[in-house]
């Protein structure tokens, strides 16, 4: 019995701990994707006497990026372990000193023009 309820609960985290999110997928279309890609994929399908309809989206993890007044210094790698979305890789971000964030754009020295001198005529 305890053999049992121990297959069970690895059956279940397994299932829980698996990256990729299938909703209302066949096994055909899960067999078409990497196991441990971190997306997610919703699947639609109508089917009657006259009509067959398949739909299938697949969201991937969005870029990374940092917010206005942070510099980007890398990222976190994906989370194999995780479902997506949190299995996507988070941006490392770090706040830009005020200093450097309001620095003033230097505008080059403009030279005096040097007009050629012309002789003097004579009268």
């Amino acid at each position: 019995m305890k053999s049992i309820v121990a297959f069970v609960l690895l059956g279940i985290v397994t299932v829980v701990l698996a990256v990729p999110k299938y909703d209302n997928c066949d096994e055909d279309v899960q067999n078409s994707f990497d196991k441990e890609s971190c997306i997610e994929v919703h699947c639609e399908s109508f089917k009657n006497e006259t009509l067959q309809f398949s739909k299938l989206r697949a969201h991937s993890c969005p870029l990374v990026y940092c917010k206005e007044g942070e510099k980007y210094k890398g990222e976190t790698p994906v989370d194999e372990s995780k479902v997506y979305p949190d299995c996507c890789a988070k941006p490392i971000c770090e706040k830009v000193a005020a200093v450097e964030q309001e620095k003033p754009v230097e505008k080059p020295v403009e030279k005096p023009v040097e007009k050629p001198v012309e002789a003097e005529k004579k009268q």
